[in-house]
């Protein structure tokens, strides 16, 4: 439980904000499913580097900046 508090879930500060627009990616996430050509497993690969800079935006360390960029 350690481990999912420190590097997955969102810093408890914010509350549930940040997981209510993490809704809006069931939508491309639909629509890349089966992952059947190249182009769908571009859109998730796309969407996995979104959540680890989203997440990484709302933690406080030297490279916020970075990570809200990107």
């Amino acid at each position: 439980m350690n481990f999912f508090k420190r590097y997955i879930a969102m810093p408890p500060q914010y509350g549930l904000f940040p997981y209510v627009w993490l809704i809006f990616l069931l939508f491309p996430i639909g629509y890349a499913f089966p992952y059947q050509t190249v182009k769908q497993q571009a859109i998730m690969g796309l969407i996995l580097i979104f959540l680890v800079a989203y997440r990484n935006g709302y933690v406080t360390s030297r490279y916020r900046a970075f990570w809200i960029i990107l």
